[in-house]
Order: C-alpha cells, then structure tokens, then sequence
C-alpha cells in the first residue's frame, strides 16, 4: 500500500511518529512509504529509516526541487511545505495513494481506506464541519469542503486532469481568498467531485472541542459519536499541537508513548519553561492561591513605597 507524507526537517519528529503508529496500528500491511521534502538531511533521513526498517516497510525520500515550486505564492501564512502534496501525482509511481499530514496518529486498519471505490472522484477525505465560503473559492453552492490532511488520492485522475498545475494557477490568481493553501487550492479546483469518508478516518481537534450540531457536515451525530470512540485516524489541527507543553489534546500522552519508542526519543515539549512547567503541572487551586498570594505581595509593596 503506498502511503505519502509531506514534511520538513522541522516536522521530522512529528512524521516518526506518524509513521510508527501507521506501522504498529496495521501489522498486516506493507507500506510503501513516500516523504516528499525539500530539506530532510541524511542523519534525520537515518532515524526515519530506522523506523521503517524496524517494520518491515519501504521508505522513499520524494524530494521536491526548487524548480517544482516554481512560482509559487509565499506569505506569512503560505509555506513551502505546504505545496508538497500537491506533487504526488509526480513523484509517487502509483495509481493511487494514502496521504497522512504529519500530524496524525494512526490508531486502526487503514485497509478500507485502500479499498475505497473512488471511481472517478479525485480524491476520498472527510468534510470540514461548517463551510460557507463556496463564493470565495469559486465553489458550487452545493459543493461540500473537506479536510486534505487525510486523503485518499486517485492519482490517475490527477495526471489526467493535470490537477497540480491547476491548483497552484488557482492558488496564484485567489491568494487574497486562501485560508490554507493546499486544501483551498484542492476544493477550489475539485469542487465537490471527492467521496465522503467516515469522519473515523480523520478525527480533527475540534471534534473534541465543539459539540456536533446535525446537518453542519454531510454525517450524522452519529457518526461523530462513533468517531470520537474509536478513531482510526487522530489528526491534531489546529496551532496546539501535542509535542507542546501546554496542549491538552486527549491523544497527547499517546503521542508521546509513540515518540519515546523512536530515535527521536531524547526531545522535550516546545515550550519546556519554568513558568510553563508550573502552569502545565501545579493543581489549579494550588496555581490559584499562588497567583493570589503574589498579588498580596505586590500589593504591600506598593503601599510601602
């Protein structure tokens, strides 16, 4: 089963986990796995490796040149790293493929998911929840929005259709529309010829944090309820982010039983401060009365100058 990622170096930690959970999740599949990357160097490339090989599995460094992105729209918001899947059709020998952001656990059989029937659909993902921008991206009324970070992809459809092309020219000519510039790019130009998943396949932070209101996506209550009990796919949009000190995301300690079992064991969380630390570890009553006291504090000192 061919299975793609796209990543930087700076995400190298994040995608060996993601790997490590697809691989452990799904004993009985062998995976192809394709990285595409314009930076990953040869020592971080090792550990990686190391990963895969340790299951049996084959990885491909897809590396992305300069002249691929050429053109490209850049901003505060736009990165490189963001155009990478968009070349799968390119760098990836195969009719069609899984694509995992980096970010996810995989917790399931992903063998559905291989056997989806696409048909012609470009691709098979799981809807946005609450999408109105339709007008904004040029999409038909009825056109539903999904989510690119878990898709998958009928690449014969792509290089039939040159799909790459078209969404970096839409990208180009709506950048004052883009919100997130592969998956605008991807929905713009597809417009709603893409087959619904079950939201199981792509549990987004914001299931967790917003409770589902029926007919705000294409499922059911339901199958959010089903979704949210047994994920198969745990992906962690959003800026918070597990390998971060603060995050509460409720698969953050199974992020990190996943990282310590990797070459990239020895990393601590983003932001491992002493003022985060005791945020993130002191009882909420007990960080209370700290903050009380303290003000106390200020306050005496105040009237005594």
């Amino acid at each position: 089963m061919h299975v793609v990622f796209a990543a930087d170096r700076a995400y190298a930690a994040p995608l060996a986990v993601a790997m490590r959970s697809l691989f452990r999740s799904n004993p009985a599949v062998r995976f192809q796995v394709h990285v595409l990357n314009a930076d990953i160097d040869p020592s971080t490339w090792a550990k990686l490796a190391a990963i895969a090989r340790e299951h049996g599995h084959v990885l491909t460094d897809a590396r992305i040149r300069d002249d691929d992105l050429r053109g490209i729209v850049l901003t505060h918001h736009f990165a490189r790293s963001n155009y990478y899947r968009l070349f799968s059709a390119d760098k990836v020998p195969a009719d069609r493929a899984l694509y995992l952001d980096a970010d996810v656990i995989v917790r399931g059989d992903v063998r559905p998911l291989r056997d989806a029937p696409l048909g012609d659909a470009f691709v098979a993902a799981v809807e946005n929840r609450n999408f109105s921008r339709h007008r904004a991206l040029e999409m038909s009324p009825g056109s539903r929005y999904f989510n690119s970070g878990v898709m998958v992809m009928n690449l014969v459809r792509w290089r039939a259709d040159g799909l790459a092309p078209r969404v970096l020219a839409f990208v180009r000519r709506k950048a004052h529309a883009i919100e997130f510039v592969d998956q605008c790019g991807l929905n713009g130009v597809i417009d709603g010829r893409w087959l619904a998943l079950h939201p199981r396949f792509n549990v987004q932070s914001d299931f967790h944090d917003v409770p589902y209101v029926e007919g705000e996506a294409g499922f059911s209550a339901r199958d959010m309820a089903e979704a949210l009990d047994a994920p198969v796919i745990v992906h962690f949009t959003g800026n918070s982010k597990p390998w971060q000190l603060l995050n509460a995301h409720p698969y953050k300690r199974e992020y990190w039983r996943h990282l310590r079992a990797t070459p990239f064991r020895q990393l601590l969380p983003d932001g491992t401060t002493p003022a985060n630390v005791v945020r993130r570890f002191l009882p909420a009553a007990f960080k209370v009365r700290v903050r009380t006291a303290a003000e106390m504090v200020v306050r005496l000192v105040r009237r005594q100058r």
